[in-house]
């Protein structure tokens, strides 16, 4: 570990102390930290999975009151998907700060990271691209062709995240 990080990590360690000591001796903290970590997940991702599904089965009709359809139902689900990760945000906090040290030079804590970023921003994008679809009908063709792309990207994010997480806590 290179002296930079090891004073962040010692910096960070410091003033989460109390938290990690609470954390520690606290049966259910730990459990109700655990729940709601994998509910969070569960919560966001079994929606965006569902709007995923919807999406690329929507594909196959080229229906453009299907696709206007979809892109409300998309609205609704953006909502639920968006708690689950801060949940799940909020609990990953919370599980880090319980033991920094483990985590923080921890490569498969990065990639996990790396991950929720890369779906963070692939939210946004596909996001952007439905809304870009409603106002420019003439360039839907084009914008459906993104939706379907981040759908595919966020299928794949939804499990490497699962599956880093899985890495995480074996390693």
């Amino acid at each position: 570990m290179s002296a930079f990080l090891a004073t962040v990590t010692a910096a960070l360690t410091s003033a989460v102390q109390p938290f990690a000591d609470l954390y520690a001796a606290s049966v259910p903290l730990q459990a109700g930290t655990s729940f709601l970590h994998f509910a969070g997940l569960l919560t966001g991702g079994g929606f965006a999975i569902a709007s995923d599904r919807m999406l690329l089965r929507a594909a196959r009709e080229r229906d453009g009151g299907a696709q206007r359809a979809l892109l409300r139902e998309l609205d609704s689900v953006h909502r639920p998907v968006l708690v689950g990760l801060a949940v799940v945000f909020v609990t990953g906090l919370m599980l880090t700060a319980a033991d920094i040290e483990s985590f923080i030079g921890a490569p498969s804590f990065w990639f996990k990271m790396g991950l929720i970023t890369l779906l963070l921003a692939n939210g946004w994008w596909l996001g952007h691209n439905a809304e870009m679809m409603r106002r420019r009908p003439d360039r839907s063709a084009r914008y459906w062709q993104l939706l379907l792309a981040s759908s595919v990207l966020s299928l794949l994010l939804w499990f490497a995240v699962t599956l880093a997480g899985v890495l995480l806590t074996t390693a």
